[in-house]
């Protein structure tokens, strides 16, 4: 549970995408702590992500897939 709140924001607002992307950074700003890091290449004469998105979601998936299963012969409170 620690890890996840790592990124939870002090006042609970999210911000959208469009904002973040909008958002200038100066070489002194700090880096916000972020869940998923995805790293870039330069194949060539492009710049690619290491990954694929469907690598990512397959991955992501799997992780998911394991708490599950980690999780899945705790007895329930309630019972």
């Amino acid at each position: 549970m620690n890890f996840f709140r790592r990124f939870r924001k002090e006042d609970g607002k999210y911000p959208l995408p469009q904002e973040i992307i909008a958002r200038e950074y100066g070489p002194d700003d700090e880096f916000e702590k972020t869940f998923l890091t995805l790293k870039i290449e330069v194949k060539g004469t492009e710049i690619v992500f290491g990954k694929n998105v469907l690598e990512v979601q397959s991955e992501l998936v799997e992780v998911v897939t394991r708490m599950v299963k980690a999780i899945d012969n705790i007895p329930r409170a309630d019972n």
